[in-house]
């Protein structure tokens, strides 16, 4: 389950981290019969309702095949995960809780194994110190690389560093949009008028962005932009660069993104985009 999230950008209206006022995320009116339905990587699919993903499953049949089904609260936030394999084996169950100002301040998740009495925990609690603009995420896990966080908030109420451990994520911005993530650098399409809600398809799950950012663990730079990415640049030299192309309907909306490695080569990928 701990996959980083690598797609679907931000769109943000933001001046702080923990006012839950400012810090909402609004969706997008959408032109008739472009609500998102599915994306189609070649391994997931994902699946929407209301532009809210509601099921991410295995491309394939096997009976090791898992999917993923979301639960919302009645303020349209992700309240609960639950993972299940194509024989109807429950795995993994994810637990979300928030206060009173619709902040996450825990998440709970149990991993089983097919001896049920066989269970492995994750507890993770988020606390708020407002006046510093800084929340720190204190992990209790069966995993020993999953290590306590500190997110740090920039004026414009952005994320500008994570720390974690000894390691450590600096962020710079153009606006709204990362430019730089430690050695990655990335490059966006400054023309192409962005529509539809492909960009914001794992923002939709929280009503803040606050609360995307530390539910995720690191704040992914395909994640929290305004633009369509069109390349990133891995300065260590270790063959990370990949560039990025789309596809358009008639009305504008993103259809099809390549995405191609730049080495020796290189390997694409495409995603698919549907709307209902």
């Amino acid at each position: 389950m701990k996959k980083y999230l690598t797609y679907g950008l931000i769109a943000l209206t933001i001046t702080s981290c923990t006012d839950t006022d400012t810090d909402v995320i609004e969706n997008v009116p959408q032109v008739a019969g472009h609500n998102l339905y599915k994306v189609t990587t070649q391994s997931t699919i994902y699946e929407f309702a209301n532009n809210k993903m509601i099921k991410q499953s295995d491309v394939g049949s096997s009976l090791s095949a898992q999917q993923y089904d979301y639960t919302y609260n009645a303020e349209g936030n992700l309240s609960a995960v639950v993972g299940t394999r194509s024989d109807g084996y429950i795995f993994f169950e994810r637990e979300i809780i928030y206060d009173s100002k619709s902040r996450i301040i825990k998440r709970n998740d149990t991993y089983y194994n097919d001896i049920v009495t066989s269970v492995r925990t994750e507890n993770v609690s988020f606390t708020y110190d407002e006046v510093n603009n800084i929340v720190t995420a204190d992990y209790d896990s069966f995993d020993p690389f999953a290590l306590d966080r500190v997110y740090y908030f920039n004026t414009n109420g952005l994320v500008s560093n994570v720390t974690y451990g000894t390691g450590n994520i600096l962020l710079n911005y153009s606006g709204n949009d990362i430019v730089q993530w430690n050695n990655m650098h990335y490059t966006y399409d400054d023309t192409t008028v962005v529509k539809g809600e492909y960009l914001n398809m794992y923002r939709n799950m929280f009503n803040t962005y606050t609360n995307f950012v530390i539910y995720n663990g690191f704040p992914v730079p395909n994640t929290i932009s305004t633009k369509y990415i069109t390349a990133m640049d891995d300065d260590t030299g270790t063959g990370g660069d990949i560039n990025y192309t789309y596809e358009f309907d008639a009305d504008g909306y993103p259809t099809v993104v390549h995405e191609f490695q730049v080495v020796n080569g290189g390997n694409s990928n495409d995603i698919f985009i549907t709307y209902n």
